[in-house]
């Protein structure tokens, strides 16, 4: 399994924001990302997930998304958004142009028991889990085969 730890820029509270690579077209293991808290009561939980289906024009999939608690306690996670880069792998795919991010439907807080928690557990129903989506659009978008997106999560949680 690949695994890709990126630097994490804090945000207010206990929040901070990553990036992820998504790869379209193509099965990749899924990268797991460390989400800092500022504050120093907390330690890092991770976020990770992947796409369940393989993207294409006018079609999309569900974020399973995987919260990783390492406290001994719960957390609240009060807010999860999913973001998209502009710039994409492939040279002439936008992927602010060619693709959406549907955000995490529901109400918060979500409640984080310890350990590993993927979000099917948590909100069981696919429909409500972010979505990433490729656009139709009327003109040949052959530029995206096999391009990687970056998304951005972005989480807030508390003890």
């Amino acid at each position: 399994m690949r695994r890709l730890v990126l630097r994490t820029l804090a945000v207010l509270g206990v929040a901070a924001a990553l990036i992820g690579t998504l790869l379209i077209g193509r099965d990749l293991e899924p990268p797991t990302f460390p989400v800092t808290p500022v504050s120093p009561t907390l330690r890092p939980f991770e976020i990770s997930g992947e796409l369940a289906r393989t993207l294409r024009p006018g079609a999309g999939g569900p974020l399973n998304l995987v919260l990783t608690n390492p406290h001994r306690f719960d957390v609240r996670i009060r807010s999860l958004v999913v973001g998209l880069r502009t710039r994409t792998t492939r040279a002439g795919c936008n992927g602010a142009g060619n693709y959406t991010i549907s955000q995490l439907r529901g109400g918060y807080p979500l409640v984080l028991g310890p350990g590993s928690t993927p979000l099917s557990t948590l909100r069981p129903d696919s429909a409500t889990w972010p979505r990433v989506a490729m656009r139709d659009l009327p003109f040949n978008q052959d530029a995206c085969r096999g391009a990687r997106l970056s998304l951005t999560y972005t989480a807030r949680a508390t003890r």
